[in-house]
C-alpha cells in the first residue's frame, strides 16, 4: 500500500504539509508514543478517526521496522563520534535510551503513519479510492484546532 504509485507521489507533498506540525511537537527530529498520541487528539486523529489500538499497532510497527535497518543518517544521530556530522544535543538520559531503544518515528515514518491511519480509518470507507481517503484525512485534520494550536506556537497568525 505504501508503495502503490499514487502514495509515492504523494509522499513528498504530505511531507512539505507536515513537516511543521511535526517538528512542533519533536525534539531532535524524533517522535515518541506519547507524542505521537498527543499529536493524535491535537489533529482530530484519535478517537474521532482512528481509536488507539491502531494507533499503537501503526507506531511500533513502524519503529520497529526502522529499528531493524539503520539507516546511514541514523546511524549519524545514535552514534555522536560517527565522524560526518555531529547530532543535535540529546536533552536527558532518557532521551537518549528511546533514541537507541528505535521506538520513535522520524518524519518519513510519520507520514507513512498518516497515510496508513488514511487508509485505515472506518470514516472514509466510503470513499473507494487511496488518493481520495488520503486527501479526505488530509483535510480533515488540517481543519482542526491542532492546526491553529502549532501555528500559535511557532508564531504564524495567518
Amino acid at each position: 500500500m505504501l508503495n502503490d504509485e499514487t502514495v509515492v507521489e504523494l509522499k513528498p507533498l504530505i511531507r512539505k504539509i507536515v513537516t511543521l506540525y511535526f517538528n512542533s511537537y519533536t525534539e531532535n527530529t524524533i517522535m515518541e508514543y506519547d507524542t505521537f498520541l498527543r499529536f493524535c487528539r491535537d489533529f482530530g486523529i484519535f478517537p474521532e478517526l482512528c481509536n488507539k489500538t491502531m494507533l499503537h499497532t501503526l507506531f511500533y510497527a513502524l519503529a520497529y521496522a526502522n529499528s531493524s535497518v539503520v539507516s546511514g543518517r541514523d546511524r549519524e544521530l545514535a552514534n555522536p563520534s560517527y565522524p560526518t556530522r555531529k547530532p543535535k544535543p540529546m536533552p536527558s538520559e532518557a532521551k537518549k535510551k528511546v533514541f537507541n531503544s528505535g521506538e520513535y518515528l522520524n518524519v518519513s515514518l510519520f507520514v507513512d503513519s498518516l497515510i496508513l491511519c488514511a487508509v485505515r480509518s472506518k470514516a472514509f470507507e466510503k470513499e473507494t479510492t487511496l488518493l481520495g481517503k488520503i486527501l479526505y484525512f488530509m483535510e480533515k485534520i488540517l481543519q482542526t484546532q491542532g492546526t491553529a494550536k502549532v501555528k500559535k506556537m511557532v508564531g504564524k497568525t495567518r
